[in-house]
């Protein structure tokens, strides 16, 4: 194959490639990224449907036979672009090469060509939809789709010409190599060209590797084994087939012209009768179609064929070669510039020889070889589909109906019935699911009794508004705590110390759930029984922090405010460990000042370790006097770290305008009004803290 040859075809297996691209940019940087999909499948179609007419007219002659890689056009159009787009190039390419032969294309193939185009386009319609899913292969499936598509076309060239084999295998045998290979090159060349271009790894990592693309490449290598493994036994057998085949017809004509020469010269008694004789029984004895005998005189120094006297050299040169085998033994010689086998027999003073060309002789095993590698990759290719949509149908698709039910359990629906029963492992697979459900709606049933009646146990722990605080007439008071779950570690309390003092404390434990539950109930009681000694705030949080700091393991800590209200006066005194800003109304205006010190939250150090600390980390009394209508509002971090959808917090700013908004500072309405506010804000984003605010108005 000479430059010119290599270049054309260089240049035929490129140029669907470098539609693909173009194909894939304008689509994606200009006005046509606007076009319908239709309008768009019939435009590529179009297009690739003329490289396919372009690849009818520039074909490349090669070993007398006119080659081409149309095929390759409507492949990469059906793979890259979508089914409708493969077939359009297609029917263009094939009708086109139907009516070619009226301008001086060969009619030979016509039909056979015309059919694989056509077959091309639709197949690579029926590849994309049901086997790559309606996204471009990977490069070894489009290498292996163009291997098929071309093997299908040349098969069409021996089933549309079964009268001519002999012809008929020429053109195949001359074109079957080069074809194959640009084919499947130009249409693995558009895969890989377009994800780089799309900026797709050219090997899926295996994490990201679904079933039915594991499926794929070990289905694809085993194929492709397999091919190679059964061609090459065939192809070593039909060889042995077709060396003895050759012997055998070599013996038996050598045998035959043997007895004629022995016959004759038992009949002609002068030298010069015998050798006419011996001339005239080689010239008409002939091996095969196009094989022939060489009588030569014992020292090879005469010579005659079928074809006549020849030359001394051809003969010393063909005795040469015979003298190195056996009698009755085959042997390869280049006689008068062809390839024969050979066998010999001595007759008298003369060797006999007998010749086959090579090419005659290999003829059936080339022939055989060829169909039957063809056959196999149909075969192989059929194995291939059938295996991977029936493992895609029967595997596949039931482990996405036991993933899809899964979802559903998982998101909370218990009552979801898996009822995948394709094959008999599916079905047991769906009934230990279903029993498996069925224990776990027990479990979560006795431990959702449990959490409930742990609810229960957690709000009748938080104070009420008793008639003893109801009917007090100097303040008006209201709380609430709504935990994240079921139980949660927020909490508040009121209680009086004593007739003119009335303590108030809201705090907020770190954690959620149980845990946080059980430490709420322990902080609760140690700041209420520490406060009913009548210590000041700081002192009461100090002796609290003694205790939860020890047999802490699980390092568990409170945050707290803690305020004493001299109901007579209005004087309130209070402290805080770590926990948010106390609000203040004054003036019909509410406000959220600095926090005065910056105490830590109860157990967060040990009790030796707190003694350490500087003194602005410590905890300490602040004192405000609050005069009729005045209004205080404390709360956990769950108000004010309250998110939305977008992950943006409720926040201080939104708090302060939320109160101020408030109708009134009587708490029964101003809670339930901010607790509005936050709910605007959060929409149907989950609550993922507890929520607890009290507040106070003193009158």
């Amino acid at each position: 194959m000479d430059a010119k040859t290599i270049i054309q075809f260089a240049f035929a297996t490129l140029l669907p490639v470098a539609a693909c691209i173009l194909l894939t940019l304008l689509r994606r940087h200009t006005s046509v990224a606007k076009m319908p999909n239709m309008g768009w499948q019939v435009l590529v179609g179009i297009i690739f449907g003329g490289i396919a007419i372009y690849g009818t007219e520039a074909g490349i002659p090669v070993d007398g036979a006119m080659m081409n890689v149309r095929d390759a056009a409507p492949l990469a159009a059906g793979l890259y672009f979508g089914g409708p787009a493969g077939i359009i190039a297609g029917i263009i390419g094939g009708v086109e090469r139907w009516f070619s032969v009226m301008w001086g294309v060969g009619s030979f193939t016509q039909t056979a060509c015309t059919l694989g185009t056509l077959f091309a386009g639709f197949y690579a319609a029926l590849l994309r939809k049901y086997l790559f899913d309606d996204r471009m292969p990977t490069w070894p499936l489009a290498f292996a789709s163009g291997v098929v598509a071309e093997v299908v076309h040349l098969l069409l060239v021996f089933v549309t010409n079964y009268d001519e084999v002999v012809r008929a295998f020429t053109v195949v045998q001359a074109c079957s190599i080069p074809m194959i290979t640009c084919v499947a090159l130009s249409t693995a060349l558009s895969a890989l060209a377009l994800a780089l271009l799309n900026k797709q790894p050219l090997r899926v990592p295996r994490i990201d590797r679904g079933v039915a693309q594991i499926i794929q490449g070990r289905l694809l290598i085993a194929v492709v084994a397999a091919f190679f493994i059964t061609t090459s036994f065939m192809a070593v057998l039909q060889t042995g087939l077709s060396r003895d085949d050759a012997i055998s017809q070599l013996k038996q004509n050598i045998e035959d012209v043997r007895s004629d020469i022995l016959d004759v010269e038992r009949a002609y008694t002068s030298e010069e009768e015998l050798a006419a004789a011996v001339e005239a029984a080689v010239k008409n004895r002939h091996v095969g179609l196009g094989g022939e005998f060489v009588a030569l005189d014992n020292k090879a120094n005469s010579a005659v064929s079928g074809s006549g006297w020849i030359p001394t050299d051809a003969a010393r040169y063909l005795a040469a070669d015979a003298d190195a085998a056996e009698a009755g033994e085959l042997f390869s010689t280049n006689f008068l510039g062809v390839e024969y086998y050979a066998i010999y027999q001595d007759v008298g003073d003369r060797r006999l020889i007998a010749l086959m060309p090579v090419s005659e002789a290999n003829f059936a095993r080339d022939v055989s070889v060829l169909i039957i590698s063809f056959m196999e990759v149909l075969i192989f290719a059929t194995l291939f589909l059938v295996m991977y949509f029936v493992i895609k149908r029967v595997v596949v698709r039931s482990i996405w109906q036991v993933n899809g039910r899964l979802g559903e359990i998982t998101n909370g629906d218990l009552d979801v019935v898996v009822d995948v029963r394709e094959t008999s492992e599916f079905s047991s697979l769906s009934d230990d699911i279903n029993k498996t459900v069925g224990v776990l709606k027990d479990s979560i049933a006795t431990v959702q009794a449990d959490l409930d009646m742990a609810a229960d146990i957690q709000a009748n722990s938080l104070p009420d508004i008793t008639p003893a605080i109801s009917r007090r007439d100097e303040f008006d008071l209201f709380a609430t705590m709504e935990p994240a779950k079921e139980v949660g570690g927020d909490f508040y309390d009121f209680f009086f110390i004593d007739d003119d003092h009335l303590a108030l404390v809201v705090a907020d434990v770190s954690g959620k759930g149980v845990p946080a539950a059980l430490f709420m109930m322990l902080s609760k009681t140690v700041i209420k029984m520490e406060a009913l000694s009548g210590l000041s705030p700081d002192d009461v949080l100090y002796k609290a922090n003694v205790d939860l700091s020890e047999k802490n393991d699980d390092d568990m800590f409170t945050t707290a405010w803690l305020g004493v209200l001299e109901i007579s006066t209005g004087t309130l005194v209070y402290a805080d460990a770590g926990h948010e800003k106390l609000a203040i109304y004054r003036n019909g205006t509410w406000e959220l000042p600095k926090k005065p010190n910056a105490a830590v939250a109860l157990a967060t150090f040990a009790q030796a370790d707190y003694d350490e600390l500087p003194e602005r980390f410590r905890f300490r009394t602040h004192t405000i006097v609050l005069q009729p209508g005045d209004a205080i509002f404390q709360y956990t971090d769950g108000v004010t770290e309250a998110t939305d959808a977008e992950d943006e917090l409720f926040g201080e700013e939104r708090l302060v305008s939320a109160l101020n908004d408030a109708p009134t500072a009587d708490p029964t309405e101003l809670l339930p009004f901010v607790r509005e506010r936050i709910d605007a804000f959060v929409q149907d984003a989950p609550q993922f803290d507890d929520i607890t605010m009290l507040g106070l108005r003193y009158r």
